[in-house]
């Protein structure tokens, strides 16, 4: 039963890692590209720096972040503990970023709400003081 467990614990941190690794290739790619690529390749990345700037390369570092707490042994639950608390800085980062860089017409709904409420750069000090 033991060893059940912990093969498949190596498989899913395989395909967590290679997952990770996908996506940052293609953010990679979509980035060299100039943001106008629509390669197979890039549309991950396109889809992931559109939805969080450059907040987006946390996803692949988070993955693989997961592969090797799953690969790791013994299993600590505080290293489970910090990778779950770090989506809130992630979120807000990206929000930050968000605010600062689209235009208001375009921006997602709580990019709306930052820029009417507390306008682009005091919104940004705020995030950042999150």
């Amino acid at each position: 039963m033991k060893g059940d467990v912990r093969t498949a614990s190596l498989a899913a941190a395989v395909g967590l890692a290679a997952v990770g690794g996908v996506l940052c290739v293609s953010l990679v790619a979509y980035l060299r590209s100039g943001g106008g690529d629509s390669t197979f390749l890039a549309a991950p990345g396109a889809f992931l720096f559109t939805a969080f700037q450059g907040a987006a390369f946390f996803v692949p570092a988070y993955l693989l972040a997961c592969a090797w707490i799953l690969a790791s042994r013994p299993f600590a639950g505080g290293d489970l503990m910090a990778l779950t608390l770090m989506i809130l800085p992630f979120l807000t980062a990206a929000l930050a970023l968000k605010t600062l860089f689209e235009e208001a017409e375009t921006a997602a709904p709580a990019t709306q709400v930052m820029l009417a409420v507390f306008g682009r750069f005091p919104g940004v000090l705020f995030l950042a003081a999150l």
